[in-house]
């Protein structure tokens, strides 16, 4: 990457990720600023194409955290992934506009767990002075806490898919030095496992889940 480019894209790198993962938290609570289909896949392919840049900023210098590029690539499967599955989603709710809407709290939690991943990302891994990631890493660490909590059931099936998404975006590294993968962000109080969630609107017994969360 050319110097020029590389010092750009450092400079722009919090602004960039900050605004990514607001327009996420706002797909967390069903609203999809008026997007339809094509656009919200868009959205998703800009993330990923905005990692595999942030990725090679600073490809094969590893200073600061070496972990930081393998979590770009990790978390470019994923919005890859959710692109793709998110025509296909039982719980999307498209109006006569084509505009989506996300009602399903399922639904609703896949890109909260992507924003707090993504907005957890640092170039500063060595320190504290970037205040958002270091709450995003606080969150992760206090979602990874409720998941452990949580005891699996494999009588709830859509629990469970959760599970197993978050066990692919939480990522560690355990040669990495940064702050996040020394566990210096591990939560010191008793937190509450999430409740039971409710049944799937519009749902089916007789539909499957597994176009929802593919592995």
């Amino acid at each position: 990457m050319p110097r020029e480019l590389q010092f750009t894209g450092i400079r722009n790198f919090p602004s960039t990720r900050d605004t990514l993962v607001a327009e996420l938290e706002k797909f967390s609570e069903g609203d999809t600023n008026g997007r339809v289909v094509v656009s919200v896949q868009s959205f998703l392919f800009r993330i990923k194409n905005a990692l595999a840049m942030w990725a090679k900023l600073r490809w094969k210098l590893r200073n600061e955290g070496r972990c930081f590029e393998d979590r770009c690539i990790n978390l470019m499967v994923l919005a890859d992934e959710m692109a793709h599955s998110f025509p296909h989603c039982q719980t999307t709710v498209i109006n006569e506009r084509g505009v989506i809407d996300i009602q399903d709290l399922v639904m609703q939690k896949r890109p909260d767990m992507l924003a707090m991943q993504l907005g957890s990302l640092t170039l500063w891994g060595w320190s504290n002075i970037d205040t958002a990631a270091v709450e995003n890493a606080c969150m992760i660490e206090e979602e990874q806490r409720r998941w452990e909590q949580k005891l699996a059931s494999k009588n709830d099936e859509r629990s469970e898919s959760l599970r197993r998404l978050w066990s692919r975006l939480y990522y560690k590294d355990v040669h990495c030095d940064c702050h996040q993968c020394l566990n210096l962000y591990l939560p010191f109080r008793d937190l509450t496992p999430s409740p039971p969630l409710p049944q799937m609107v519009n749902y089916s017994d007789s539909d499957s889940l597994s176009s929802l969360f593919e592995e």
